[in-house]
């Protein structure tokens, strides 16, 4: 799941998915609205649905900006359950901490098909 204000981040990373063709094996699915995958992942889980196994969040959006979006993932117990990552352009030790202090593995924008090959690959052999 990408979650990104950004248009050409998500075509950047699914070009990416389909180089490391990952894209053929795994559904992606793609927020430009925070606020809107929100409300899907609410959806999620209030009905015990399947959360995605990997969730990439850009901080700065607008509406909701990352941190608060993984704040709400977090009230729902949603963080523990899935491995995310904050993908951004930001190089502020505030942003840094903040995912540390989240447990949250930090990211530059953009990332290789051998990162989602490696994160995939290690999501896999743990369900």
């Amino acid at each position: 799941m990408m979650i990104d204000d950004d248009e050409s981040a998500h075509i950047y990373h699914k070009l990416m998915l389909e180089t490391a063709q990952i894209s053929t094996q795994t559904e992606v699915i793609s927020f430009i609205s925070s606020v809107e995958a929100l409300s899907y992942l609410k959806n999620i889980a209030a009905n015990k649905g399947t959360i995605p196994n990997l969730i990439l969040i850009d901080i700065n959006m607008p509406e909701l900006d990352g941190w608060e979006l993984i704040q709400e993932m977090k009230k729902m117990k949603l963080i523990a359950q899935t491995k995310v990552y904050v993908v951004s352009h930001s190089e502020a030790n505030v942003d840094l901490a903040k995912a540390k202090a989240f447990n949250i593995d930090f990211k530059q924008k953009f990332l290789s098909p051998e990162f989602f090959r490696g994160v995939l690959n290690g999501i896999n052999e743990n369900i």
